[in-house]
């Protein structure tokens, strides 16, 4: 075993608070009159302010508490982010009751598992249209179900306005516990049905303390809330941040309005998941090719000096340039980003080394993290003081951290497992299932990692790991991610388990492949060249020719494309926007069996 504690600060050695509720309830009181949600209102963001947001909660409360709702209870959300999502949590969480998120995009079967395997009393729905969906007929244990979005109320439906407007009474807020349950968050499921973990609120506190110790957000930042909150990613580092750091976030109106909404709200702090950086980096190289050669020339060195400028001094020469640089188009490029942007946090998938540094060499860090909803969820992170690009961080101050050694891996690498009080209280109803990760209080992520200096290097996934017909292991994670670089890729898995080499299927994103065949000059349709040999043998070349790392054995020898998306609707991906490799290696089935007798 490969034992490494890694600390940069020293944790506390007790919480600041006892439960999400004291630490909500401070929050009123120090901030209560500060901006904390805006929502995008007749064109304009509108603000309301935590004593605001404080009102609405306890009418919440006070509401869920004459339906008998008792702690331990259970209220389920389904619903995308608004003001209303969180009232909804924090209400319940004054009675005790534990929260169940689910995402808007999930599929209604998942919905209905989630929903018979939580039985929760209260379901809150954003539309009518999501109920439609759900056999409300087989939840004899539903006492009542809440739209968010219309304005009437029915006879067999609440309107969660109505319900504001009619509470008067004040609740009591029951007693809590550190390790009482707060939420219920059911996992995507890459395989099988989805698990419930358990999440105390101490789990949620000790993230609070530590994000606390080790990032620098302030009661005048302000967020733009992107992530979803039925993972836990966003609701830790946003939602429950909230009432620790005092800072307000504007609502992004939907995924096409990210860069309009960042202009209209002027974001100090962004906290998001690669494919967003990923879209905003590919989008400014866009623009910037198409600018005169000399702009190109001048952004191209002042990127390689920003570089360079992380880890060493640089002559005046450079320092002009960049400084060149930073008012002829530096200075734009931060003005579409809001013109306030301090830094970002990057988490829940891998960020692009190139796309970290490129953010880095204009000024505006990403901070790249990991963690899992198991550990609620950050185990580390870079930051201000302690970053290093292409690692995940120093590990957060209630966090210890070893590593297990894995056959097949590398001998610096291993599983990494972690202890502390963030790590969950099992899988719900899966004693078997919280077994065989919870060991003597020790979470096994089932992540392969390596440590380097104190910064966490992840690896790849141990149930993605397979061994090939020579023996040899492949994670196969190193390699797509490489491959996801490629502007035509959008979503890929290697292939090879028991077989004598590799192949990568990948699905292609017919837009870009359109533009490639144009700059090839090649007169074909992007289905017709995907099965075109000399055309397909062409893609592959190209494509792999993004893969720098990989030995030998673990380079894919051919590729198998698809133009069909992978979406959650379909299944290949989940809510979180993770390949379901089982279900991907299902779709391809015959291809693949085709490809290797051939």
């Amino acid at each position: 075993m490969i034992r490494d504690a890694i600390l940069n600060v020293e944790p506390s050695e007790v919480m600041q608070f006892k439960n999400l509720i004291d630490q909500f309830q401070h929050a009123c009181r120090e901030f209560g009159n500060r901006p904390l949600f805006g929502t995008k209102v007749s064109g304009s963001y509108q603000w309301r302010t935590f004593d605001d947001f404080r009102m609405d909660v306890e009418k919440l409360h006070a509401h869920f508490s004459s339906l008998g709702l008792k702690k331990g209870d259970r209220i389920a959300i389904i619903s995308r982010n608004c003001p209303e999502w969180a009232a909804t949590v924090y209400g319940a969480l004054h009675q005790g009751v534990v929260y169940v998120p689910m995402y808007e995009n999930q599929h209604p079967d998942e919905w209905d598992y989630i929903i018979k395997d939580a039985k929760p009393k209260v379901v809150v729905a954003y539309n009518e249209e999501i109920l439609a969906k759900l056999p409300r007929q087989d939840y004899d244990f539903v006492k009542e179900y809440i739209y968010i979005d219309p304005a009437k109320a029915s006879d067999e439906v609440a309107s969660y306005r109505e319900i504001l407007r009619t509470t008067k009474a004040k609740a009591e807020t029951v007693d809590i516990a550190p390790r009482d349950l707060a939420g219920l968050i059911y996992t995507s499921g890459t395989t099988g049905h989805p698990k419930g973990v358990m999440l105390c609120h101490e789990n949620i506190i000790v993230q609070c303390d530590s994000i606390q110790a080790t990032l620098d957000i302030r009661p005048t930042d302000r967020s733009l809330v992107i992530l979803p909150w039925a993972h836990i990613y966003g609701q830790t580092c946003e939602l429950h941040s909230h009432f620790r750091f005092g800072f307000a976030s504007a609502f992004v109106e939907d995924f096409t309005t990210i860069q309009a909404n960042i202009q209209e709200v002027k974001p100090t702090l962004l906290v998001g998941v690669p494919r967003i950086f990923h879209k905003v980096h590919d989008g400014i190289a866009g623009k910037i090719a198409a600018k005169p050669k000399i702009i190109q020339k001048l952004f191209a060195k002042a990127i390689e000096i920003g570089h360079r400028r992380l880890n060493e001094s640089i002559s005046v020469i450079d320092r002009l340039i960049y400084s060149l640089a930073s008012v002829l188009i530096f200075k734009k490029i931060k003005g579409n980003l809001g013109g306030e942007l301090r830094y970002c946090i990057s988490g829940a998938a891998a960020l692009r080394k190139p796309t970290n540094e490129f953010f880095h060499a204009l000024g505006l860090p990403i901070y790249e993290g990991y963690g899992l909803t198991e550990t609620a969820p950050l185990i580390s992170v870079n930051n201000q003081k302690y970053n290093r690009i292409g690692s995940v961080g120093r590990t957060f101050p209630h966090i210890e951290l070893t590593l297990e050694h894995v056959e097949g891996c590398e001998k610096n690498e291993g599983e990494i497992v972690v202890s502390g009080p963030g790590v969950m209280l099992g899988y719900y109803k899966l004693d078997e299932e919280t077994n065989k990760v919870l060991v003597d209080g020790k979470f096994h992520t089932g992540d392969i990692g390596r440590l380097e200096d104190g910064y966490l290097h992840i690896t790849g996934r141990i149930k993605e790991q397979y061994k090939m017909e020579n023996g040899k292991y492949v994670v196969p994670g190193p390699v797509e991610e490489e491959i996801s670089m490629h502007a035509l890729i959008d979503n890929s898995v290697l292939y090879g388990e028991g077989r004598s080499h590799n192949v990568l299927l990948a699905q292609i994103n017919q837009e870009e492949l359109v533009k490639w065949l144009g700059e090839k000059e090649l007169n074909m349709t992007a289905e017709e060249a995907i099965h075109n040999a000399s055309t397909k043998q062409e893609l592959t070349k190209d494509i792999l020719g993004m893969i720098k790392k990989a030995k030998k054995y673990e380079r894919p020898s051919d590729c198998l494309f698809t133009l069909d998306e992978w979406t959650t609707d379909n299944g290949l991906l989940t809510p979180s926007m993770k390949v379901k490799r089982k279900k991907v290696l299902a779709l391809f089935k015959e291809q693949i069996e085709e490809h290797f007798q051939s």
